[in-house]
């Protein structure tokens, strides 16, 4: 397939950008503590320059990387900065695509480069459309692909089927045909026309307190429901959400549920009554679904769970159910 990727609907970027707007106004508060503490200091270190880079691009709309000037050894020192979790993260990979799959949290460190790109970076990744250089140029080194990593993370990951992008690849695989390998291996140009998973699929995190920070905070925040709440109406080509999380995250349930019936379009009352459960195997591990029109939800255990067999091969089913075509978003255009 020639020509350019198709751009990400207007409505998506429009969503980022104010998701951008409320992060860069979180970031100057963070800017103007007056605190002479070393650990408040090298706060600021981040906050400064990244709220600069913000500002710049919600301006012109560009970003290269001379411009990420972010200080590398507040980022790496152990303890982190939670401070800078930006509740208006969005996903990686095709906001064009029918399937939607949404994790509980992120499973990067907050002292490691994924934190800089994923939960610092990417509302500036989209709305630059900036291409594979500037990252590369970010994490010093050359391009390993011609392809944006805000589209094609995995050109730069290579995830193991064992991650959690591969579980995701395993069940799309298993619902529409195809190989779990295949489906992750690099695209690294727009030629490449083979199916992929971030053709197929776009990934976001319910939360942005990645798995080792979860100590840090006891319930759901409400600006990142909202945010969500703001972010899957712009989807519009999605068919099917899928949501999987650990079970006994049991405040994070009527939140997935809320959600739910703003994906559906429908009332909250609605979605809670009719919502369908099975226990697939001699195990309390449940599976729940929700078919609206043209559009389902399918809600599932952590894919990082231990269950009986049966289980995933009744949840492949059901997504067989909600959605029986290959979810293939538009993943490139033809030239004017």
């Amino acid at each position: 397939m020639n020509g350019a990727l198709a751009p990400a609907p207007s409505a998506y970027l429009s969503v980022v950008e104010a998701g951008a707007r409320r992060y860069l106004e979180h970031l100057r508060a963070l800017a103007g503590r007056s605190s002479r503490a070393p650990r408040e200091l090298a706060l600021r270190e981040v906050a400064r320059p990244l709220a600069r880079l913000l500002e710049n691009v919600l301006r012109t709309r560009r970003l290269t990387p001379a411009e990420v000037r972010i200080p590398e050894a507040p980022l790496i020192r152990a303890e982190g900065h939670p401070e800078l979790l930006n509740p208006w993260a969005v996903g990686l990979g095709n906001p064009l695509a029918p399937f939607l799959v949404l994790g509980p949290e992120p499973e990067y460190a907050l002292d490691r480069f994924e934190f800089l790109l994923e939960g610092l970076l990417l509302q500036a990744l989209w709305l630059t459309n900036a291409d594979v250089h500037v990252v590369a140029g970010v994490l010093g080194r050359s391009a390993w692909s011609e392809l944006p990593f805000q589209r094609y993370p995995n050109d730069l990951y290579l995830a193991p089927s064992r991650s959690t992008w591969g579980r995701v690849a395993a069940l799309i695989a298993r619902a529409w045909g195809g190989d779990t390998r295949d489906l992750l291996r690099p695209k690294l140009t727009e030629s490449n026309t083979a199916p992929h998973l971030f053709d197929d699929a776009y990934l976001l995190d319910l939360s942005t307190v990645p798995a080792a920070w979860r100590s840090i905070t006891a319930a759901p925040a409400s600006e990142r429901e909202a945010f969500l709440g703001e972010l899957l109406p712009a989807l519009p080509e999605t068919r099917l959400l899928f949501i999987h999380g650990r079970q006994e995250d049991s405040e994070w349930s009527p939140m997935r549920t809320r959600l739910a019936a703003r994906f559906l379009g429908l009332p909250l009352q609605d979605v809670t009554d009719c919502l369908q459960t099975e226990r697939p195997t001699r195990t309390w591990d449940e599976l729940q679904w929700f078919l609206h029109g043209d559009r389902g939800v399918l809600f599932s255990v952590s894919l990082h769970q231990e269950v009986e067999e049966g289980y995933w091969e009744r949840a492949v089913e059901i997504i067989r159910m909600l959605m029986p075509e290959r979810p293939r978003g538009p993943a490139a255009r033809s030239p004017d």
